[in-house]
C-alpha cells in the first residue's frame, strides 16, 4: 500500500508554477511549524539537512537575529549574479555597508529626488498601450528595468542593450550559459560605466560621492549594481503585476481605490502580503540553536516561508481574505530586521505612481474577455501567469 504523502511532502514535490499553494501552506504550518527536511547529495553539494520555517512569529524570529542565523546562506547563489554583495553580509560589516547606501533610498529621498524620472518612465510605459495588451511583459515589466537604467545614469543610448541584458540576467527560464552571459556583459558594462560617470543628480552619482567613513571600491559598487538588477526589477514587477491583477478581478474594489486614491498604498501592503512577490528566504544558523523546541544544527540552511507567515491566522484575521482596510501590517515580504530590504521605498512609490498612471488614464481598463482568466502561481516567486487586457 502506498503511503499517503504529508502536506509537507506535497509542498516540497510541487513544481515552481504550483498554482493553488496557500491552502497547501496551512495545511503545513499547522502540522509542522519547524520541518526538517533530509536533502539528497548532488554532484554539487554532499546530503545535508535543511530546516523550513512557517509561521509567522518564527520567520520574524530567525530573519531578526543575526547573532544566530547568518546570510551567508545567500553567498552561494547570489556571487553567481553578482559577485560578494551586502545581502550575504553580517553585522557589522553589513551594518557599515547598509550605512553607506541606507541614506540614498530613504523615503523623502526617493520622492525628492526620483519622482520625475519615476513618473516619466510610467506614463511612457502606459502611454505605449493600445487596443489589447499582455500588461506582464508591455508594462509591469517594462518600466522598472528602465526606472533602474535611469537611476544608474544609463545613456539613453544605450537603455535597449541595458534592459535586455538585464531582462536576461534575470530570467528563470533561461539557461545559465545565457545568465552568464548576461552577468559578464553587465559586469563589464557597470565597470565602464564607473569609470565614465562624471557625477550627477543620479543614483551612481549619490554612490560615487560617498567620501565618510569610506569610499566604495569599485567592486563593491559593481556588485551593487548587479544586486539591484533582480532586487529592483522582479519585486517591483511581481508586486505591480499582483496588484493590478486583483484590482481588476474586483470591479468593487477597483472603483473604490479609483474614486478614493488615498487606499492605493494600502491596497498595494495588501497584496504583497497576500501574494508576496518572494516566496521566502535563506539564512544559516551560526550555532547550534532551536527553533519551536526542534534542535537546528551550526551550519543548517534554515528556509523562511513567507507565503506561510503572511498567512498566519495567529497575526491575520481571516488571513486568506484580501482586505484593502486591513490595519496594522506586518507582513515579512520586506523581509524582517537589519537586512530589511533597502529598495523597498522605491518599490513602492514606483508601483503606486504606475497604478495611478493607470487609473488616471485608462478609466475603461479590463480583463480580456476572449483570454483565459489569469491566475497567480509560485512557490518560489509568486505572480500572475498572464495579464491580457483590453483598454
Amino acid at each position: 500500500m502506498t503511503a499517503i504523502a504529508t502536506p509537507l511532502e506535497r509542498f516540497l514535490g510541487a513544481d515552481m508554477f504550483h498554482r493553488d499553494v496557500h491552502p497547501l501552506m496551512a495545511e503545513v504550518r499547522a502540522e509542522t511549524p519547524v520541518a526538517a527536511v533530509d536533502v539528497p547529495a548532488t554532484a554539487e553539494s554532499p546530503a545535508s539537512r535543511q530546516f523550513y520555517v512557517f509561521t509567522h512569529a518564527l520567520v520574524r524570529e530567525v530573519m531578526g537575529d543575526p547573532a544566530r542565523f547568518s546570510n551567508l546562506a545567500y553567498a552561494p547563489q547570489m556571487r553567481m549574479f553578482a559577485g560578494r554583495t551586502m545581502l550575504e553580509l553580517d553585522p557589522p560589516e553589513h551594518s557599515e555597508y547598509r550605512g553607506l547606501i541606507a541614506p540614498l533610498l530613504r523615503p523623502s529621498v526617493v520622492g525628492r529626488r526620483y519622482r520625475e524620472l519615476v513618473e516619466s518612465v510610467v506614463a511612457a510605459g502606459v502611454g505605449r498601450l493600445t487596443g489589447r495588451a499582455e500588461l506582464l511583459a508591455d508594462l509591469t515589466s517594462w518600466v522598472p528595468v528602465r526606472v533602474i537604467g535611469g537611476l544608474l545614469g544609463v545613456p539613453g543610448a544605450d537603455m535597449e542593450k541595458f534592459c535586455a541584458l538585464a531582462l536576461r540576467l534575470i530570467d528563470v527560464a533561461s539557461e545559465w550559459r545565457v545568465v552568464a552571459e548576461a552577468r559578464t556583459e553587465l559586469a563589464g558594462y557597470f565597470t565602464d560605466l564607473v569609470a565614465a560617470h562624471g557625477g550627477g543628480p543620479d543614483l551612481l552619482g549619490d554612490l560615487l560621492a560617498i567620501r565618510t567613513p569610506r569610499r566604495l571600491s569599485t567592486e563593491e559598487l559593481v556588485s551593487f549594481l548587479l544586486l539591484l538588477i533582480p532586487a529592483g526589477i522582479e519585486t517591483t514587477h511581481r508586486a505591480a503585476a499582483s496588484l493590478l491583477l486583483t484590482l481588476l478581478q474586483r470591479p468593487a474594489l477597483l472603483a473604490e481605490v479609483r474614486a478614493d486614491r488615498s487606499l492605493l498604498p494600502k491596497a498595494l501592503e495588501e497584496v504583497m502580503r497576500w501574494e508576496p512577490a518572494v516566496a521566502g528566504g535563506l539564512r544559516i544558523a551560526r550555532r547550534p540553536t532551536t527553533l519551536d523546541g526542534v534542535a537546528v544544527p551550526a551550519g543548517a540552511v534554515v528556509y523562511t516561508s513567507f507565503l506561510a507567515a503572511n498567512r498566519d491566522p495567529a497575526q491575520f484575521a481571516d488571513p486568506d481574505a484580501f482586505d484593502v482596510h486591513r490595519g496594522g501590517l506586518q507582513h515579512v515580504t520586506y523581509g524582517h530586521g537589519p537586512h530589511l530590504c533597502l529598495g523597498m521605498h522605491l518599490a513602492r512609490f514606483e508601483v503606486v505612481a504606475l497604478v495611478n498612471r493607470v487609473l488616471d488614464v485608462l478609466p475603461g481598463l479590463r480583463l480580456d474577455p476572449s483570454a483565459p482568466e489569469p491566475y497567480f502561481h509560485g512557490k518560489i516567486y509568486r505572480t500572475p501567469n498572464a495579464l491580457p487586457v483590453v483598454l
